[in-house]
């Protein structure tokens, strides 16, 4: 049997954030949480050998590389893996013009409900994009 749901690694530096999405994934019938890290240098790690079909990643991390450099990095390393930034910004066109231009194909807000991140998702790994205003 297989396993249709779709792969994908987390990637946030708080634990408050990371453990309220993990709880949110596992109740999901579509997605796989395979990876989770606070760290961007362990996320292009895990972009690279995991190979997710997706990967959220917060806007601002604290620690290391963030942004248009993150998304660079993950997608030199896993360039079949799509991205999508959520964060706790509001939305604006121009923050949504950056993230599209550095590489991301999806965009979230940190209080979005598991329905909407599954639409996000799943809009995401089968190729379009998704920016939620």
């Amino acid at each position: 049997m297989s396993d249709d749901r779709v792969r994908v690694v987390l990637v946030d530096d708080h634990p408050v954030v990371l453990a309220g999405f993990r709880a949110m994934m596992e109740r999901s019938a579509m997605i796989s949480l395979v990876a989770e890290t606070d760290d961007a240098d362990e996320a292009v790690r895990m972009a690279s050998i995991l190979r997710p079909e997706v990967m959220l990643v917060d806007l601002s991390l604290a620690n290391g590389r963030r942004g248009a450099g993150l998304a660079k990095a993950l997608l030199e390393v896993a360039p079949g893996t799509r991205l999508i930034v959520y964060t706790a910004t509001e939305s604006t066109d121009s923050l949504v013009q950056e993230v599209t231009e550095a590489g991301f194909s999806g965009f979230l807000s940190k209080d979005a409900d598991l329905v909407e991140v599954e639409a996000c998702i799943g809009l995401v790994a089968s190729g379009s994009d998704y920016f939620q205003r």
